[in-house]
């Protein structure tokens, strides 16, 4: 098998490399400003248009979750709201070597119980959602994961501080400002959800003086830049029913399924190819199939004269005949 595959003066935008942000550390901040911790704060999450999310015609909203973990005092020092969350945001904030994501991870893996401050629904359509009327403080930014017909999106739990500040990332004087209103680009993982194939077969008459019958398939198909290719095979030993299923195809890919050997003296009844497109394995999936019919055509060839052998080589199916000796 082979599978292809602005910064606005008054708000931050906070990108998610890796799925995770470095958080504003406080010892890196020289506002002369005291924090005013009366203002409330908002918290604008937007997706890239040319994601794969925002390019997926079945995605689903996003609902981020909020969680405000501590909050902040005036000269810009933090108080955990509930220990609970196994973590210190203040000792984090004057360590310049703090490990945020592992600390984000583990006041995540903490949440248990407890209720969001606010949530944010993602439009898919806009690519935006808002978060507003946030206290001042340090949140804990989780999304659920969640998938279409054809990926599934994960997100890795972030923190970020409100008001944040643009002297962490430019390190200019003139950045030194306390925003309230901050902007997180997001970025999340895409993984391809994956789906199988059944190919049935209908032997309606089969002549036993002839051996097994074989038959061969072949399986093609694209999605995108993404290509598969697969060979399968059954043998017969009597007429009915034989089905094999092909499993871990892409999703919503389309493929042609062509029965490439019908097994001598024996015909086709049915198309030679038939097309299908692949569902997403699921408890309400419904697997896609392809099915084929054939019968004896009253010729004298046996169906085993020759053996075929499959191979798996760069990437691709071999399919090679040599005769039984």
């Amino acid at each position: 098998m082979k599978i292809r595959e602005f910064m606005k003066k008054s708000k931050v935008f906070v990108l998610i490399c890796a799925l995770v942000v470095p958080i504003l550390s406080l010892t890196d901040i020289n506002a002369a400003d005291a924090i005013d911790i009366t203002k409330q704060c908002s918290l604008t999450l937007t997706v890239p248009s040319d994601s794969v999310y925002r390019t997926d015609s079945n995605a689903p909203d996003i609902t981020a979750k909020l969680y405000r973990i501590a909050s902040v005092s005036e000269s810009r020092h933090f108080t955990m709201l509930d220990n609970s969350y196994g973590v210190d945001i203040e000792a984090l904030s004057q360590d310049e070597n703090a490990d945020w994501e592992a600390a984000a991870a583990t006041a995540a893996s903490n949440t248990d119980g407890k209720t969001p401050a606010k949530e944010a629904v993602i439009d898919h359509t806009t690519g935006e959602g808002v978060a507003s009327g946030l206290e001042t403080g340090m949140y804990l930014v989780m999304m659920d994961t969640v998938s279409s017909t054809q990926y599934e999106y994960s997100f890795t739990p972030y923190l970020i501080s409100l008001p944040n500040n643009l002297y962490y990332s430019s390190q200019r004087p003139e950045d030194d400002e306390w925003l309230y209103d901050a902007e997180s680009l997001v970025k999340m993982g895409a993984e391809p959800r994956l789906g199988n194939l059944e190919i049935i077969k209908d032997l309606t008459e089969y002549n036993s003086s002839l051996g097994p019958a074989t038959f061969v398939f072949t399986i093609e198909g694209e999605k995108g830049t993404d290509t598969y290719s697969n060979v399968v095979s059954m043998t017969f030993t009597e007429a009915g029913r034989q089905s094999v299923i092909v499993e871990n195809i892409p999703a919503g890919m389309t493929v042609t399924v062509t029965e490439v050997y019908t097994g001598s003296s024996y015909e086709l009844t049915t198309a030679q190819s038939q097309i299908a497109t692949i569902v997403a394995n699921g408890a309400d999936a419904t697997i896609a199939s392809a099915a084929f019919a054939n019968t004896y055509n009253d010729g004298n060839n046996g169906g085993y004269g020759v053996e075929n052998q499959f191979t798996y080589e760069d990437g691709e199916w071999q399919w090679n005949q040599k005769p039984v000796e």
